[in-house]
Formats: C-alpha cells, structure tokens, sequence
C-alpha cells in the first residue's frame, strides 16, 4: 500500500506539522531553507499581541490553506515527510 499525500487544511494543523519535523532538525541538512515556504504560510495571520492560546489556536485553525497552497508547499512537505 502506497503513502497517501495528506495536506493540510489549517494553519493549526501545519504548525502541527512542522514542530513534528522540527525535533528533527538536527538531523536534516538545511532544515531552515528548507521548511521556509511552509513557515511562510504561517506568517500569514495577523495574530494581535497579548492574544490568549485558546483564541490563537482558534485563529489559526479557522485560516484556512487551500487558496493558498502551492506545488511549492506540496514540493517542500514530501520533502520534510520523506
């Protein structure tokens, strides 16, 4: 059975994601570049300081990716997957 590509639809479930990949980091070459298009995404948000983690957490599952997602993201998360 073949690995199914899963992308992700949120903002939350990619900042899932790559904190997943980045206790690995040390163990890949160039993880920084190498993550920085989906990081991108992230930065996204305008999220307003002093915001509580309930309500960034909100924030960031209601954002959601698809209009925003590229070959690129796709390119760059087989890439951190793999």
């Amino acid at each position: 059975m073949q690995g199914r590509l899963v992308i992700y639809y949120s903002l939350g479930c990619l900042e899932g994601f790559l904190g997943l990949t980045a206790y690995f980091r040390d163990l890949v070459k160039g993880y920084a570049a190498l993550k920085k298009p989906l990081h991108d995404l992230l930065c996204m948000v305008d999220i307003p300081s002093g915001t509580k983690k309930a309500a960034y957490q909100r924030i960031m599952k209601a954002h959601k990716l698809q209009p925003h997602w590229k070959e690129e993201h796709t390119a760059t998360f087989i890439n951190l997957k793999a």
